[in-house]
């Protein structure tokens, strides 16, 4: 059918379709450009090419399992090497203060540190540069605990420096940590 007479007799069409289930092709000057299809059809056609597409994902990963040469990289690797995970250090001196706090507080900080890895800059108020210590920043957790780390963007990495009640945490704070 021809789209000026598809568009001149559309209720029609509808009508064809909706109620004969005929398909009904609509073309310009010769050429198929579009159809018009029963519901029942569509969701046939849909639920196909669903299966056709869960076949071929199947057959895609059975081929790439059995490739021997295509090794398995972990995640976390991947995420780095795509900048959306930093590796965490604790110098042994923080770890040490960890260890001091309670337990709570203790689990916080943990937590604080795993979410370090996923976001280094945190931003206000838990997260911030300290001023006067280019590269250091830090992170309130708990309330009144802090964690003093320098990022290393390029390397992908945050250092831990200091761990410890804002109170004390600070005393130790130097450019060169």
């Amino acid at each position: 059918m021809a789209a000026s007479e598809a568009r001149r007799d559309f209720a029609e069409v509808v009508n064809r379709v909706a109620y004969g289930k005929e398909r009904v092709i609509i073309g310009r000057r010769g050429k198929e450009l579009a159809a018009v299809i029963p519901m029942a059809d569509l969701r046939l056609l849909e639920r196909l090419a669903e299966k056709l597409e869960d076949r071929l994902d199947a057959e895609d990963a059975l081929r790439v399992e059995a490739d021997e040469r295509d090794e398995s990289v972990p995640w976390e690797q991947v995420k780095r090497s795509w900048g959306l995970r930093y590796h965490v250090e604790v110098k042994r001196s923080a770890q040490r203060d960890l260890a001091r706090l309670p337990a709570r507080v203790r689990e916080d900080v943990a937590r604080a540190l795993d979410g370090l890895a996923e976001n280094p800059r945190p931003g206000p108020p838990a997260g911030k540069p300290l001023k006067g210590y280019p590269g250091l920043w830090r992170l309130r957790v708990a309330g009144s605990y802090r964690v003093v780390y320098r990022l290393d963007e390029r390397a992908g990495m945050v250092r831990v420096r200091l761990i410890g009640h804002r109170r004390d945490v600070y005393r130790d704070l130097r450019p060169d940590l």
